[in-house]
């Protein structure tokens, strides 16, 4: 139990690290500056969206209302197999629309394959993608527009939250998402590193032109951050391009959301991760090396949870044995030593033990309840299991 404890520590802390190092970074040297100037780039703003009729206009008028020359913009939904009525709630909002209707090819990565290849692409060219639910805040095309005068190939906004307040777990993704866009890849756009494709992904039109769409998977835009990372091309963060999206407010709708995108994830991470790895350590290659650890490695609410389980394995030893200590069944071991600790230590116990309770039954290993004297469930009663939701919003939110 102490070498799992000693190796969930190392994981853990080799995490927390890294991500340590970048907000270090963000802090000391601070945003990467951009040239100033005349717009230049003409962009399509493009919104795909499936049966997205509720929310869809919010997204156009915060398009419309960009700081930037209409002339040199174009708002366009895309409207993918849609059995509602997006496309004419759409076209009111004053956005240009494009139905595509393919009941075989479905999903976003072969709508957007679908508008790219349909499209013609000049150099001064960039596609912004925004998903339906988001809103993206007046200064984004003209910092995008900044980055790609500054010769970007790619870009990446800044992801917040529409409604922060709105539950805890908003509160929470804003929280998580803080660090992630302010503190790490703040610090990697300052020391020169790419970030992932998420909402707010903008391509220049060379880009679009030369290598075009081929990402197809359930995250769509991790995969083509790593496809086009095998083919030496990078995103570079622009914390001035804000792009803020609707969180899940439930647990079982952020459950269903991060367990979706977690099985996307381990699907591009078999496909292409551990193949950009290699590349990145052949070349070597040290902004694809971060790209690919970016999708094997585990996030933040992953990493808090490895430290936790370290913490409660490192303090079961007190107690006798890791079934005692987190409750799973009585043990009939020697007695064991029983130890006072003081208020604060008890509630870190508490809360050290609850952890670890969860993960042991998150992962299959299902609680006996309270024992009697003989240590057995009563006949005919059922074993209660963690609530799946919770487990699956415990260990995949990222």
């Amino acid at each position: 139990m102490t070498f799992l404890a000693a190796a969930l520590s190392v994981v853990g802390c080799a995490i927390v690290l890294r991500h340590f190092i970048y907000t270090m970074a963000a802090l000391v040297i601070g945003g990467r500056s951009e040239p100033r100037g005349e717009p230049e780039t003409f962009f399509t703003v493009l919104i795909p969206a499936h049966d997205e009729e509720a929310g869809v206009a919010v997204t156009v008028a915060s398009a419309r209302a960009q700081d930037y020359p209409p002339d040199r913009r174009r708002i366009v939904v895309l409207a993918d197999n849609c059995t509602d009525r997006t496309a004419e709630v759409a076209a009111e909002a004053g956005a240009e629309v494009a139905e595509r209707h393919d009941r075989e090819l479905r999903g976003k990565g072969h709508a957007l394959a679908w508008f790219i290849s349909s499209q013609h692409w000049n150099d001064r060219d960039a596609l912004l993608c925004l998903d339906a639910d988001s809103a993206a805040d007046p200064p984004a095309l003209r910092a995008l527009d900044a980055a790609f005068r500054g010769g970007a190939k790619a870009a990446q906004s800044y992801n917040g939250a529409r409604d922060p307040g709105g539950s805890g777990l908003a509160a929470l993704s804003v929280v998580t998402n803080t660090m992630k866009c302010a503190g790490t890849y703040t610090g990697r756009a300052a020391l020169g590193l790419p970030v992932p494709m998420m909402n707010g992904w903008c391509l220049s039109g060379r880009v679009l032109r030369d290598h075009g769409w081929k990402s197809f998977s359930v995250t769509e835009d991790f995969e083509q951050t790593l496809r086009l990372g095998l083919e030496g091309v990078f995103c570079r963060f622009v914390p001035g391009a804000v792009v803020r999206s609707e969180k899940a407010k439930t647990f079982a709708g952020a459950a269903s959301q991060r367990r979706r995108w977690s099985a996307g994830e381990s699907d591009v991470g078999k496909k292409l991760g551990r193949r950009a790895l290699g590349r990145a350590l052949r070349l070597p290659s040290f902004a694809l090396w971060e790209l690919a650890c970016d999708i094997l490695l585990p996030g933040y609410a992953v990493t808090a949870v490895l430290l936790t389980i370290s913490l409660a394995f490192s303090r079961a030893d007190e107690f006798g044995c890791r079934d005692c200590f987190i409750g799973r069944r009585s043990c009939h071991a020697a007695p064991h030593r029983r130890v006072r600790l003081r208020p604060r230590r008890r509630r870190m116990d508490a809360f050290a033990r609850a952890i670890a309770r969860a993960f042991f039954l998150s992962c299959g290993n299902r609680a006996s309840p309270s024992p009697g004297a003989s240590g057995r469930r009563r006949p005919g009663s059922a074993p209660p299991a963690i609530d799946p939701v919770v487990a699956g919003c415990l260990f995949r939110y990222k």
